[in-house]
């Protein structure tokens, strides 16, 4: 997996200070230069839901620090409509921002969005314990932990991971589904196309036209299945690291 359109990219600072985000509440006390990251639309990688629903979020000025509490997945349930985001700013209440408008830092471990306190009193939202309807068959972490049914109707699998294709607006292109083992211990992961993937209108499982056998066959334990992808293992954090240069200084004639 790597990076494209970075070729741009050599005169950007990407750096987070001392003071940087470590919990997704507690404030950013320095504030560097401008932190403009990498638009998601230019990362090239797939990216863990379970990672990217935990982000934290700072504006360009390293300031409004908050998290990503979900993804919120399109009508169709193929792309990322959205994230929900609380800032600290704001508690009470989740801002829902657009995919499109987030950038990525190049370690992947924070999303920047240009925003700043004005517009954040008026960015479009819901308060934070009160989801609307709409959203509850939409929300990736209601969709983790589904069980798997074939075309019989029994559970062979249940959903662990999707997989999110940010250079492909946010489309998802794969389940991560675990078979076998006991209580999570001896399971294996197979990926599943997320086209192949049928969702009823209750969602309260999902099925496939796959037998057990077939998933079998494409699984593997859970460390060689996350380093097939790029993950780096099971507990890798991250998504693999961005192939960026770093920046050129300028010189004097």
């Amino acid at each position: 997996m790597k990076a494209m359109g970075v070729g741009g990219l050599l005169s950007l600072l990407f750096v987070l200070g001392s003071g940087g985000v470590e919990s997704p509440m507690v404030p950013v006390t320095t504030v560097l230069p401008t932190i403009k990251g990498v638009p998601l639309a230019d990362v090239q990688l797939l990216q863990r839901a379970t990672h990217m629903a935990e982000l934290p979020v700072v504006n360009t000025e390293g300031k409004l620090p908050g998290t990503v509490r979900d993804i919120v997945l399109s009508d169709d349930r193929k792309r990322v409509d959205f994230l929900a985001v609380v800032f600290n700013d704001l508690p009470e209440r989740i801002v829902s921002v657009p995919f499109e408008a987030l950038r990525m830092t190049p370690d992947g471990k924070h999303l920047v969005y240009d925003i700043d306190r004005a517009g954040l009193d008026k960015a479009p939202g819901f308060p934070a314990e009160k989801w609307p309807a709409i959203y509850a068959t939409r929300r990736v972490k209601e969709l983790l932990g589904l069980s798997v049914q074939d075309s019989t109707g029994t559970a062979v699998a249940r959903i662990r991971e999707l997989l999110i294709d940010t250079g492909n607006k946010g489309r998802i292109t794969e389940a991560s589904v675990a078979i076998g083992g006991l209580l999570g211990v001896g399971e294996k992961l197979a990926s599943v196309d997320w086209g192949l993937v049928t969702l009823p209108d209750n969602v309260r499982y999902a099925s496939i036209k796959m037998s057990l056998e077939e998933l079998k066959g494409l699984a593997y334990s859970e460390k060689e299945y996350w380093e097939r992808l790029g993950f780096g293992g099971p507990t890798h954090e991250n998504t693999p690291k961005l192939d960026i240069p770093e920046p050129v200084p300028e010189t004097s004639d």
